[in-house]
């Protein structure tokens, strides 16, 4: 994580600013080597560069935060989508990998009745 932060520090130095889709690769991958915590600190420094997140990021967050067992802040973010989704009919759509992934998890923990609100 360490070079990708002083790449980005270099980048933002030099006025380059990399734009969303170059951080859901980012996460992705961070995501795949099973370095959560990383794909998690990513956004921290996405807010420092000012870059929004792009819809289908949600997804790569959503799996971050699951495999991460942190599925209090999960389950926050699947419902802050749906709500938003909802309220201003625009079109974040959630991943069915990234639902499973979280609804497994729920299960798992034991939150069965977390479970049945995302189908409320």
């Amino acid at each position: 994580m360490h070079v990708v932060r002083n790449l980005l520090g270099s980048m933002k130095q030099d006025g380059v600013v990399a734009d969303s889709s170059t951080f859901k690769l980012l996460l992705d991958a961070f995501i795949r080597s099973g370095q959560f915590d990383s794909a998690i600190e990513i956004l921290d420094q996405m807010e420092e560069f000012g870059a929004s997140l792009n819809p289908h990021m949600y997804n790569s967050i959503l799996v971050a935060l699951v495999r991460k067992n942190q599925l209090g802040l999960a389950l926050s973010m699947f419902f802050k989508v749906v709500d938003t989704s909802t309220a201003n009919g625009s079109s974040i759509a959630l991943e069915a990998r990234a639902c499973n992934e979280l609804l497994l998890a729920l299960r798992r923990a034991y939150m069965r009745n977390r479970v049945q609100r995302c189908f409320l």
